[in-house]
């Protein structure tokens, strides 16, 4: 992959789409370029007077979500699609981007029906021109929990130049090569139809990304979707467990279907429709929380077991009192202590309130 960055090249891609894609790419180009000189002022000043660091400090925030913003929009301007930007899997952004979704922008506030109440706030007498903290406080009927995360801005700044830097140059590759996923197809199609009979060959992973790598020039550390996909598939390949195997045999699948989907858009093709059935477990687990519509929020942290509440969320559908099969799939996501893992099933269970707005 090549490591320069091509900003005209990019440009024209995003003045040859339709309407739509068309004004997201420009724009966010003219955006990052409006991003990159706020975070820049922001290191230049040297107020020390309380009132000035907030207001640098929310104005420094609101730059980072703007930019991360931009850099969907311009994956979507030039591809169509968002497969090259995936700030989940930058830790220091998904921080910030907790603090967007939970405590600046939307701040989360949880009334559990056992009587727990969860919430989280910035630490205001932490706020510093290079740092800030946020608290996080469930208050359960005999005990509270308090957990405290400081985030640093030089590591922001440095995170998400790197994010920036990453997007640009592969954005770059893509336009540069045919991006010829034609030979995945059919492998993925042999990979489906072997997970229909629970038969996993980790080789197969290889190949898969072999097969991407060498018609992409995309660099082998990048968290494209791709790419990122294939890692969650290769670790769930090895997953085993005695009394939910049905339900990692679909989530191998469901993963199958996601990888497939990126390469048919790749390839600008139509989707190939797959038809899995629903294990038990998730059946009674979407049914369960048909009749307990009011608490879909309890869903939004199934997958992301370094969220704060992610925990308490779980413990919120148990004392809702689920069904046996519904209970024990939500027990065995609150032992499992693997991140692709908590990913893979907490997606799933998360899926019931996607589809649940379609309907």
């Amino acid at each position: 992959m090549t490591n320069k960055i091509d900003y005209d090249l990019i440009k024209k891609a995003c003045n040859l789409q339709e309407d739509s894609y068309k004004i997201k790419g420009i724009v966010a180009l003219s955006v990052l370029e409006d991003v990159d000189q706020m975070i820049e002022q922001f290191f230049l000043r040297k107020s020390l007077n309380e009132a000035s660091i907030m207001l640098d400090v929310f104005g420094l925030l609101q730059s980072f979500f703007v930019g991360i913003d931009a850099l969907y929009d311009l994956s979507i301007g030039t591809t169509k699609y968002k497969y090259n930007i995936n700030i989940n899997q930058n830790e220091t952004l998904k921080e910030l981007k907790f603090i967007r979704n939970d405590i600046v922008g939307h701040p989360t506030h949880r009334t559990y029906q056992n009587g727990m109440v969860g919430f989280s706030m910035i630490e205001e007498k932490s706020i510093k021109r290079d740092t800030l903290s946020y608290i996080t406080y469930v208050f359960e009927k005999e005990k509270q929990t308090i957990n405290k995360k400081t985030i640093y801005f030089h590591e922001l700044k440095e995170a998400y130049l790197k994010e920036k830097t990453t997007l640009l140059e592969e954005l770059t590759s893509f336009l540069l090569n045919k991006n010829d996923l034609s030979k995945i197809a059919p492998l993925l199609e042999e990979m489906f139809q072997d997970a229909l009979r629970s038969t996993y060959d980790l080789k197969d992973i290889d190949e898969l990304t072999k097969l991407f790598l060498e018609n992409t020039q995309i660099k082998q550390d990048s968290n494209h979707r791709f790419l990122w996909r294939t890692r969650i598939l290769k670790t769930l390949y090895t997953w085993k467990d005695n009394e939910f195997q049905d339900t990692i045999d679909f989530i191998i699948l469901k993963q199958i279907i996601k990888i497939s989907d990126i390469t048919y858009d790749t390839l600008n093709q139509k989707k190939e429709k797959y038809q899995v059935r629903l294990p038990k477990a998730i059946k009674q687990f979407y049914l369960f929380m048909r009749k307990n519509e009011d608490s879909l929020n309890l869903l939004d942290n199934l997958n992301d077991k370094d969220h704060p509440l992610h925990l308490s969320d779980i413990n919120g559908l148990l004392a809702l009192n689920p069904p046996i099969r519904a209970k024990k799939l939500l027990e065995w996501l609150k032992t499992i202590n693997h991140g692709p893992y908590v990913y893979a099933l907490g997606s799933i269970l998360k899926e019931y309130k996607k589809n649940n707005k379609t309907q």
